[in-house]
């Protein structure tokens, strides 16, 4: 396994495009205004740093911690985010969010509001406390991630998949879940959070 490389704030210039980056540690730097597009990031960590206006289009991140990272007017245009922690990161900021990738990534307590998400494989993530109101969810696949508290106002949901999530704190009586899919167990869950009892039978006797 390759040692860790610490980056100092002098050496933040020495950035390039289309350069790979292996076990790099870039924690609270300024990275403003950076062009790294078509870079491959792995196993690199940006915990609380600032990217305000830098570029990553195409570029590739693999195991890396983005955690409270600001990415105000950054563009994200065709890049991926492969098990990746981006914990409080606001996405809604970012000036370009088209054609992105995530996998198995953790969005715990980030901002996605309005972003456009439709179609995408979103299985085996972390959404606790994250917010995705007026998010395009369309055909959007959460399959066997975990959410919990999330936010869901005038999110677009027709076709979006919640089977085999892990669903917390989901209140019916706030949330606007048309077009929504859920399994039955999942909606007798969501169901009893409110009070209401399913009675799973196919026939129901009536009284004399």
């Amino acid at each position: 396994m390759a040692n860790k490389t610490f980056y100092t704030q002098e050496q933040v210039g020495t950035l390039q495009t289309a350069e790979t980056y292996n076990q790099c540690i870039f924690d609270t730097l300024d990275i403003k205004g950076k062009d790294l597009q078509d870079c491959t990031f792995k196993e690199c960590s940006f915990v609380n740093c600032n990217f305000t206006g830098s570029k990553f289009n195409a570029s590739i991140f693999i195991n890396c911690n983005l955690s409270n990272a600001k990415i105000t007017r950054c563009n994200f245009f065709s890049t991926t985010f492969s098990e990746c922690k981006l914990l409080g990161l606001s996405f809604s900021e970012a000036s370009s969010c088209t054609s992105i990738t995530f996998t198995k990534c953790n969005f715990d307590f980030g901002d996605l509001r309005g972003v456009d998400l439709s179609g995408l494989d979103l299985s085996n993530s972390s959404f606790s406390e994250t917010d995705l109101s007026l998010t395009n969810l369309e055909k959007t696949s959460f399959i066997n991630s975990h959410i919990a508290n999330i936010k869901l106002d005038d999110a677009k949901l027709s076709m979006t998949d919640f089977r085999g999530a892990e669903i917390q704190g989901f209140d019916l009586r706030n949330m606007n879940l048309k077009g929504a899919i859920f399994t039955p167990v999942q909606l007798a869950f969501l169901a009893g959070e409110i009070g209401i009892h399913i009675i799973e039978s196919r026939f129901l006797s009536r009284g004399k």
